[in-house]
């Protein structure tokens, strides 16, 4: 039998801050962790702006925001993922994220050194993911290109 690989997930739970979002490397890191996993996505692709909140989100949050202002909060910018990916390099953990739109695929595609091959944790995150997954499979078959898909 193979060596057990250890994802932490880390999600959003850094709330959109970098800071944190290193922090939780690092922990993930002295936890013993393998890799680190995030998520990547440009709210506004995957969430209507009328898509209401919730009650767990209400109750979490308030009421008063959109679903869609809630999320784009929690989100990192690309540019966040670059550095962050930098930064689990630099202390030696694997760096992950799951991406929820096509634009994120085609930028989390393009970071050195990120681990690709995550493609059913993406599916099974929320329903809007099989478009995604279909987009890889797609990819796979039409352009040669091996992205092992589970």
């Amino acid at each position: 039998m193979g060596k057990v690989i250890v994802i932490a997930e880390a999600g959003v739970n850094h709330n959109g801050d970098l800071k944190l979002a290193y922090k939780m490397a690092d922990e993930a890191k002295r936890a013993g962790a393998d890799i680190v996993k995030f998520q990547t996505g440009i709210p506004e692709k995957v969430i209507s702006k009328y898509a209401r909140k919730a009650e767990y989100q209400k109750a979490a949050t308030g009421a008063e925001e959109s679903q869609l202002e809630m999320v784009k909060k929690l989100m990192l910018k690309y540019d966040a993922f670059v550095l962050l990916n930098e930064y689990c390099e630099k202390i030696g953990i694997r760096f992950l994220s799951t991406p929820f739109d096509v634009d994120s695929v085609d930028f989390l595609e393009r970071l050195e050194n990120t681990v690709r091959r995550n493609y059913k944790s993406a599916v099974s995150v929320k329903s809007s993911s099989y478009r995604k997954a279909g987009y890889h499979v797609y990819r796979n078959e039409y352009t040669g290109r091996d992205r092992g898909c589970a």
